[in-house]
């Protein structure tokens, strides 16, 4: 199954749309959720949530998912030393770039594309 968050304000509208989601897949899909994952919890320290921590707010790229990114910055940025084609070049960058913008990662998409555009003009990349 998928996985999902809904927040609410008030516990009890939580506790009445788990049990809800609880019949509906226990009756028409004849499964069941998963009992250490199906928690209500305040969420004043986040909800880490498809590699982002979620907070009432703000979302940030979760630690290890931000060590990922910064690894594959690293390798497209080798690549494009490599790389001939502007094109796809582009088409790997915007990719991250576009995952990023879910978090407030203002500053990393920004030091990205400083890094990137650097070395496009240094190694005279067709465009």
């Amino acid at each position: 199954m998928d996985d999902f968050v809904i927040l609410h304000e008030n516990k009890n509208k939580l506790n009445f749309y788990k049990n809800q989601i609880k019949e509906f897949l226990k009756n028409n899909l004849k499964i069941e959720l998963h009992k250490d994952k199906s928690k209500i919890f305040f969420i004043r320290k986040g909800i880490t949530f498809l590699g982002f921590r979620h907070f009432y707010f703000y979302t940030i790229l979760n630690k290890n998912k931000r060590k990922h990114v910064n690894n594959k910055i690293k390798d497209i940025i080798k690549e494009s030393k490599e790389m001939e084609d502007y094109k796809k070049l582009m088409q790997r960058f915007e990719s991250i770039l576009s995952h990023l913008e879910i978090g407030n990662t203002y500053y990393l998409r920004n030091n990205f594309i400083v890094k990137l555009n650097n070395n496009i003009n240094m190694l005279n990349i067709k465009q």
